[in-house]
C-alpha cells in the first residue's frame, strides 16, 4: 500500500476503538462554480457483511474404515450444549462388526503360521541348495581332475597297456607251442608208459587250444578297443568333465532362482500379514469409533438422531466447535487493499449483540481476487481476539475497514462527469476557453474523488451547481 494511511477497524474485540478522522485539505479560494485541483486526504469506510463462525471446528461423521454392515443409534448422550473433550455423545450398534473382527483376527493368526511355515521353508530350501551346490563343485571338480589325469597319462596308458595285452598273448601262444613242441619230441624216444605219456600231451594240447582261443579274442578287443573304446573311454571322462561343470552353473543359477522365490514368497507373506493386521486394526477402529466422542473441548452442533436410526457410511452425526477462537470471512473490495493487509486491525460490530462489538486482525488475505459481479473481491478472514465476552457463533456480523489515502490528487465528485461510452471527464479552464479532459479516477469518499490520471495540482474545474 503505497498511500500512508490511518486505520481503524471493526473487529469482535473488546478494546474500544479510537478511530482517527480522515483529514481532506480546504480547496483554495475559487470562484462559485469553480475548483481548483488541489492535494489532500480522502477519508474511505467500507463495510462488509460475514458471519461468525469458529476457527476450530470438527464435523464428526459416520465414516468407518472397512466396517460395511448395517449401523445403527444405540443411545444419544448429549443432544446438544457444551462439551468436555472425550466426553460421548452418541453410541453406535454395528450388528456384524463383532463377527469380522473375529474373523479377521482368525486370518491375523493365519498369517502369522504361514509366514513361520514360509520362513523355515526358506531355511531348508536355502540349506538344500548350498549342499547341491558343494556337491556339485566336488563333482565337477573330481571330473576335471579326472579329465586332466586322461589327457596326461591315462589316454597313452590305456593304448599301451591295451598294445600289451595283446603281446603277452600272442607270446605266451608262442610258449606254449614250442613246449609242445619239445614235448612230443622229448616224449617220443622216451620209454616212459603210454598212458602218462598220452596224458602230459593231451594237457598240454589242450592248454594250448585255449591259449589261441585267449589269444584271438585279446587280438580282436585290442583291436575294437583301439578302433571304438578308447575314443569312448576319452568322450565319457571328457563329457564327465563338461556335465559336471553345467551341474554346477546350474546348481548356482538354482541357488540364485531360489532365494528369489524365497524372498518372493516372504514378501507376498509379509504383505499377507501386512494386510491382516491392517484389517484387524482397522475394524479394532471402527469398533472404537461406535462411540462418538468430543474432540476437543466445545459446543455441540448435532444432527437430529434417534435411538434406532440407521446410519449411512458418512453421515453426519455432529459438529464441534471452539467457541474462543472466532473468525469472520468476508470478501474485500479492491479499495480495502489499500487501506489493510495482513496484520492489520478492523473494527467488527454485530447489530444484535452492539455490547460485544469490538477489534478484530485480518489473519488471511488472498492474494489473488475473485470475480464478483463486474468487479474484483478478494477474500479474507478476521480473527476475534479473546478479550471480553464473544459473540455466539452464527451471529451476524459487519466488518468495517476505514482508513485515509493520503495526499491524493482530488477533486470534487460534482466535476466529474460521465460519458456514453462509460469514461470519466471534467471541464478544465484555459484562460477564457473550457476544454473537457478525461480522467481516470480512484478513491471517493462521497464529496471528494481521487484523480488518478488527466489533471495536475492548480488546474481550475467547472463545477456544476447544486
Amino acid at each position: 500500500m503505497n498511500p500512508s494511511r490511518t486505520l481503524a477497524i471493526l473487529c469482535c474485540g473488546f478494546t474500544p476503538l479510537l478511530a482517527t478522522a480522515a483529514v481532506v485539505t480546504p480547496w483554495a479560494a475559487a470562484p462559485r462554480g469553480e475548483s481548483i485541483v488541489t492535494r489532500g486526504d480522502i477519508g474511505l469506510r467500507i463495510e462488509k457483511v460475514g458471519r461468525v463462525e469458529s476457527a476450530n471446528r470438527a464435523r464428526l461423521d459416520w465414516k468407518p474404515e472397512v466396517y460395511g454392515g448395517e449401523i445403527r443409534v444405540a443411545e444419544v448422550v448429549r443432544a446438544t450444549g457444551t462439551v468436555r473433550a472425550g466426553e460421548v455423545i452418541l453410541r453406535l450398534v454395528a450388528k456384524d462388526l463383532d463377527r469380522e473382527l473375529a474373523e479377521a483376527i482368525r486370518q491375523l493368526d493365519a498369517s502369522k503360521l504361514r509366514l513361520n511355515t514360509s520362513e523355515r521353508e526358506r531355511a531348508i530350501s536355502e540349506e538344500n541348495s548350498a549342499l547341491a551346490v558343494t556337491r556339485a563343485m566336488f563333482a565337477a571338480d573330481v571330473a576335471a581332475r579326472e579329465l586332466k589325469r586322461w589327457q596326461t597319462y591315462e589316454d597313452a596308458k590305456a593304448l599301451e597297456m591295451r598294445a600289451l595285452q595283446v603281446q603277452g598273448g600272442e607270446d605266451r601262444l608262442v610258449d606254449e607251442r614250442e613246449e609242445l613242441s619239445q614235448l612230443e619230441k622229448l616224449y617220443s624216444g622216451a620209454a616212459l608208459d603210454s598212458q602218462t605219456k598220452d596224458i602230459v600231451l593231451d594237457r598240454a594240447r589242450r592248454s594250448l587250444k585255449r591259449t589261441e582261443r585267449f589269444t584271438f579274442f585279446s587280438t580282436r578287443d585290442g583291436a575294437i578297443y583301439v578302433a571304438e573304446l578308447h575314443a569312448d573311454a576319452a568322450r565319457r571322462v571328457s563329457d564327465a568333465a563338461r556335465d559336471t561343470a553345467l551341474d554346477l552353473a546350474h546348481a548356482i543359477i538354482n541357488q540364485e532362482l531360489g532365494l528369489i522365490r524365497n524372498k518372493l514368497t516372504k514378501e507376498d507373506a509379509d504383505h499377507g500379514l501386512q494386510d491382516a493386521q491392517r484389517r484387524v486394526d482397522q475394524l479394532q477402529a471402527d469398533k472404537a469409533a461406535l462411540e462418538i466422542k468430543a474432540p476437543f473441548d466445545g459446543v455441540l452442533a448435532m444432527t437430529p438422531r434417534e435411538r434406532g436410526d440407521e446410519l449411512s457410511r458418512g453421515a453426519n452425526i455432529c459438529e464441534v466447535s471452539d467457541p474462543s477462537k472466532l473468525r469472520i470471512r468476508v470478501d474485500l473490495s479492491a479499495d480495502s487493499l489499500r487501506l489493510v493487509d495482513v496484520g492489520s486491525d478492523v473494527m467488527v460490530s454485530f447489530p444484535a449483540m452492539p455490547d460485544r462489538s469490538g477489534l478484530g486482525r485480518i489473519s488471511q488475505l488472498a492474494a489473488v481476487g475473485t470475480a464478483s459481479g463486474e468487479s474484483t473481491v478478494f477474500p479474507a478472514v478476521i480473527d476475534l481476539n479473546g478479550a471480553g465476552t464473544l459473540p455466539p457463533i452464527g451471529l451476524d456480523a459487519r466488518v468495517e475497514v476505514r482508513g485515509s489515502i493520503k495526499n491524493a490528487l482530488i477533486v470534487p465528485l460534482k466535476a466529474v462527469t460521465t460519458a456514453p461510452d462509460g469514461s470519466k471527464i471534467v471541464r478544465r479552464k484555459r484562460g477564457d476557453s473550457i476544454e473537457e479532459v478525461h480522467v481516470r479516477v480512484g478513491a471517493s469518499d462521497g464529496t471528494n474523488v481521487e484523480i488518478i490520471d488527466g489533471l495536475a495540482p492548480g488546474d481550475t474545474l467547472e463545477v456544476a451547481d447544486g
